[in-house]
């Protein structure tokens, strides 16, 4: 949880001929979830390099859920314990949740040849 801290997410096709190829990217800045609350959003989907819609071309948008939560099955030092839920009160959080809830206006996948044209 690094003050100024982004989360780079790149989405990429998983299906069809055109599986692996790059769909969108987008950041999203995390000191709003310090606090542990979840965070929901819609993000445009931006160009490869800059994450930032380029204005050419329309690639859709996601709506994402984030938050900063406590595992403690990553915290060092602590025994492995099942625990009901995801509240650990006093614990400082080591796991960030990302969820993809829904997307919108998704732009068919372009090969890197059509991405370059």
């Amino acid at each position: 949880q690094d003050p100024g801290a982004n989360l780079e997410v790149v989405l990429e096709s998983s299906t069809g001929k055109n599986e692996g190829h790059f769909m969108g990217r987008l950041s999203v800045t995390l000191d709003p979830l310090a606090a542990g609350h979840p965070h929901r959003a819609w993000y445009v989907l931006g160009a490869e390099k800059t994450g930032e819609p380029d204005g050419e071309y329309m690639r859709g948008s996601v709506e994402v859920v984030l938050r900063w939560r406590h595992n403690p099955d990553l915290a060092e030092g602590e025994p492995l314990t099942i625990e009901s839920g995801d509240a650990h009160p006093g614990k400082e959080p080591n796991e960030l949740v990302v969820g993809l809830v829904r997307a919108r206006k998704l732009a068919k996948p372009r090969t890197p040849a059509e991405a370059e044209a």
